[in-house]
C-alpha cells in the first residue's frame, strides 16, 4: 500500500470515529434524559405517597372521634376549653394530643424534605394548632415533649401559635 492509500484509509476510520462518539454522546443524552424522566415519576410518586399517608393518619384519628361516642363527648369538650372529668378521659385525650403533636413532627420532616408543600404541612398542622390554643392538656403535653422534637418544628408551631392565637381573640 502507498502512503496516499493510506491517508485516504485514515481519513474514513477517522470519519468512522467521529460518527460513532456523535452517536455516543447522543445515546448518553438518551439515557441521561429518561433517566431525568424516571426521577421526577419518582419524585411526584413519593411525593403522593407521603400526604396520602399524611391523610391516612388523619383519617384514623378522626374515625377514632366518629367511631366512639365517649370519646367524641370528650373531644368536644375539651374543643370547648372544659375539663377532663376523670384521669382516664385525662390520659385518653393527652394520648390523642400526642399523636396529633408526632404527627405533626412527621409532617414537618417530610416539609423539610420537599415531600409536601408549604400548603399541605399548614394544613396538617391547623388541628394540633387548634388543639394547643384550645385544649387545656395540650399546652403542658407540648411543653413536655418539645425537647424531643425537631427544633425547627417547634419554632414553627410556636410561630403558627403566635400568628393563630390574635386570631382567636
Amino acid at each position: 500500500m502507498d502512503n496516499k492509500s493510506l491517508q485516504n484509509w485514515a481519513l474514513v476510520a477517522e470519519i468512522i470515529g467521529g460518527i460513532a462518539v456523535v452517536l455516543s454522546l447522543i445515546f448518553v443524552g438518551l439515557q441521561i434524559q429518561q433517566s431525568s424522566e424516571a426521577t421526577a415519576l419518582n419524585t411526584r410518586a413519593l411525593e403522593s405517597t407521603a400526604y396520602q399517608n399524611l391523610i391516612a393518619q388523619i383519617e384514623a384519628m378522626n374515625t377514632l372521634i366518629i367511631q366512639d361516642p365517649e370519646f367524641a363527648g370528650l373531644y368536644s369538650r375539651m374543643l370547648n376549653q372544659e375539663s377532663p372529668a376523670n384521669n382516664v378521659e385525662l390520659q385518653r385525650i393527652v394520648t390523642f394530643i400526642t399523636l396529633s403533636i408526632r404527627h405533626g413532627d412527621m409532617a414537618f420532616r417530610q416539609y423539610q424534605k420537599e415531600l409536601i408543600d408549604k400548603e399541605s404541612l399548614d394544613s396538617v398542622l391547623t388541628p394540633l394548632i387548634v388543639f394547643l390554643q384550645l385544649m387545656e392538656p395540650a399546652r403542658p403535653r407540648w411543653n413536655q415533649l418539645k425537647p424531643a422534637l425537631n427544633s425547627m418544628y417547634v419554632s414553627y408551631v410556636e410561630e403558627q401559635l403566635q400568628l393563630g392565637s390574635a386570631v382567636l381573640r
